[in-house]
């Protein structure tokens, strides 16, 4: 989200879109089993402060959230090793994510634990955790659908400001999807939520809270198949 293309669609977005609905369809169901789960809130605070020292995209960040999320649910996790979760996490999601140049090296992310753990424990959990989710990290989250319903989500003809500021107003746009993106990584009540169904959410508040309208415009209706008449309900 780091350079949004407002207004602009791949051709293959529905075809992408579609394949990202089936795909959050097969996700382990979320039990909110895990023994630690009252950390949650400071656990995903502490990641997300770390993505940022990384300078990691932000479907990067809600990855590692959702791998961490699902992988504590299935497991009791003591101190310090729940920071090593996190960071392995982290680190999973952005070779997912990221271009290779920008996935950080276990070192790097040893200092954020003050060199706690022996690297070697980085790449023992790395092998735990693929093997937890069957070799299937890639998790559709909220921000997978947000980065693809973002350029149907503001037009010149939703906007009632002069249009000579059409271009500034996109940009503060962001800032409150942005915000509502955070927002939804800490309420725990999401975790187990359609990613898709968040993600609508996400841009139905945005657009109400910056003063669009109507709330959910038709280009937003044809690419996400109706889940605004669902949130209404």
């Amino acid at each position: 989200m780091e350079k949004p293309t407002f207004g602009i669609r791949s051709e293959y977005s529905q075809e992408i879109v579609a394949w990202l609905k089936k795909k959050e369809k097969d996700i382990r169901e979320y039990k909110v089993q895990s023994p630690q789960i009252h950390r949650r809130r400071h656990l995903v605070d502490w990641t997300c402060a770390v993505a940022e020292k990384l300078n990691l995209t932000k479907c990067s960040v809600h990855l590692a959230i959702r791998i961490m999320d699902y992988f504590m649910d299935g497991h009791d996790i003591k101190d310090p090793q729940l920071y090593l979760v996190c960071l392995g996490s982290l680190l999973l999601a952005s070779k997912v994510e990221e271009k290779d140049s920008n996935v950080p090296k276990c070192s790097e992310m040893n200092t954020f634990a003050k060199n706690i753990f022996a690297l070697s424990d980085f790449k023992m959990l790395e092998l735990v955790i693929l093997k937890y989710f069957n070799w299937n990290i890639f998790l559709p989250t909220a921000c997978h659908f947000v980065e693809m319903w973002l350029p149907d989500s503001i037009y010149p003809s939703d906007y009632r400001g002069p249009p000579q500021y059409f271009s500034d107003a996109k940009t503060f746009f962001l800032k409150y999807v942005q915000y509502f993106m955070d927002l939804s990584m800490q309420d725990s009540s999401l975790v187990d939520v359609l990613p898709s169904l968040v993600a609508a959410a996400i841009i139905a508040a945005s657009r109400n809270a910056f003063g669009l309208t109507p709330t959910w415009n038709i280009h937003l209706e044809l690419m996400t198949g109706g889940w605004w008449l669902f949130l209404l309900h």
